[in-house]
């Protein structure tokens, strides 16, 4: 170890110098520890995000299926009667209907804390998905309000027919973009460790996998039940990103 001689330590500049660089470690450090607090700061948005959205769109499921009043089903059939007779006065459809709402806004800001705490072009494109998802979405659940609150207790079945078509197609353009290809693009974001990263990518690409049958069973090209698969993949995504991107938000041990 270099010792420095007793006349440079003594001269009058010395003690400002080293002043002076202590000063600027510890601005450094500083810096250092808000970016470190502020990168844990967006990836608990991201994980508390994904992992609300993922339970309250399982919820919604749950709910819609206790409310046996399907739009699809009564487009596909042309029996819009029935659908209006389940649907007046269906609180459980409404309460779903809101609450996939709000999972579409949640599933934007998952998104949009990965992209900013990656900075990767995959996480702004998966933001720029979720931001048409959600914009599908908020106006088609509240154009089913709309039949549920207005046209069901009006009985007004023709203009309902046309749009309920639309609003079921809505549906599942927002689920597609929502559930399908917003994850699909976040697993390929960086946003965790290669281990990790290799399991996501796969649920990624069986979110999409299954988003391409959603649409290639309203297309009739697959059986109609097989399109339902990203009712399960898109949600399991968010529960493993959530706790995986918890996980690494976590304060590690000194």
């Amino acid at each position: 170890m270099q010792v420095l001689p007793d006349g440079i330590r003594s001269s009058p500049g010395y003690g400002a110098t080293v002043f002076a660089h202590e000063a600027d470690l510890a601005e450094t450090c500083n810096v250092v520890l808000n970016m470190r607090n502020r990168s844990e700061l967006v990836t608990r948005i991201a994980g508390v995000s994904s992992l609300l959205a993922g339970t309250i769109i399982t919820a919604g499921m749950v709910l819609y299926a206790l409310a046996d009043a399907d739009l699809e089903t009564a487009v596909n059939s042309g029996d819009m009667a029935a659908y209006f007779d389940a649907a007046v006065d269906n609180h459980l459809l409404v309460v779903t209907l809101f609450l996939w709402m709000i999972a579409s806004l949640l599933i934007v800001a998952a998104a949009a804390s990965l992209a900013v705490y990656t900075r990767s072009l995959a996480g702004w494109l998966g933001t720029a998905s979720g931001i048409i998802g959600a914009s599908v979405a908020l106006p088609t659940y509240l154009t089913m309000l709309a039949l549920i609150n207005v046209a069901a207790p009006n009985g007004s079945r023709e203009v309902a027919e046309v749009i309920g078509w639309a609003a079921s197609r809505g549906d599942w353009t927002a689920t597609v973009l929502l559930l399908s290809l917003t994850p699909m693009l976040l697993s390929l974001s960086g946003a965790w460790n290669s281990q990790v990263q290799r399991w996501l990518v796969a649920l990624g690409a069986t979110a999409a996998l299954s988003g391409l049958t959603a649409v290639a069973a309203l297309f009739g090209i697959v059986p109609a039940p097989a399109g339902y698969a990203i009712l399960l993949a898109g949600p399991l995504w968010l529960f493993a990103a959530g706790a995986a991107t918890l996980r690494a938000a976590a304060p590690t041990a000194p």
